[in-house]
């Protein structure tokens, strides 16, 4: 197999990490999961950093949890990607379907910070509530002050050139109303 085809194999292929993703003593629920044992996950200091960025920007999306689970998708540099995490037996065993390839990617860390941060300010919604996220998402964008909201609008335009027609269409769609 070539180099090129097995990268592509790893990139289909999702990631289960162990070994290097285990906190020194056993965590009997996600709600003991503390950021010095995220920083521990990352496979590299630039992977944590580059997952507090992510989390930062707000790249995690449908975040959902049930009891020792966390499910997630993640704006990557590449696409969406997915990201299961579990508790099993005090360890946390995470995968997500990037081509990093190996144990404690930056997306990984994003919604790990993501999950730790928002369980402390708000009830997550269970896996299966809302799967579309778009509750959720209303409720969130009815908070934002409006120069909050041009920040995302602004960001979605930059980050992402596909929204950007989609995005000036309804600015004319509502400056028309």
């Amino acid at each position: 197999m070539t180099k090129t085809n097995q990268k592509k194999a790893k990139i289909k292929k999702s990631t289960r990490t162990n070994a290097q993703n285990q906190a020194s003593k056993k965590i009997k629920s996600l709600s003991e999961i503390t950021e010095r044992e995220i920083e521990k996950m990352a496979a590299y200091p630039a992977i944590y950093e580059r997952g507090y960025e992510y989390h930062s920007l707000g790249s995690v999306e449908n975040l959902r949890v049930t009891g020792n689970r966390i499910h997630a998708s993640i704006d990557g540099n590449f696409g969406q990607y997915t990201v299961d995490i579990e508790l099993v037996n005090g360890k946390i065993l995470a995968s997500c379907d990037c081509p990093f390839g190996g144990p404690g990617c930056k997306h990984i860390v994003a919604v790990l910070l993501d999950y730790l941060y928002k369980s402390k300010k708000e009830t997550l919604p269970q896996i299966g509530d809302d799967p579309d996220g778009i509750k959720n998402l209303k409720n969130r964008i009815g908070q934002l002050q409006k120069a909050d909201l041009r920040d995302v609008l602004v960001y979605l335009h930059k980050r992402f050139p596909e929204t950007r027609r989609i995005i000036e269409e309804k600015l004319v769609e509502l400056a028309d109303l």
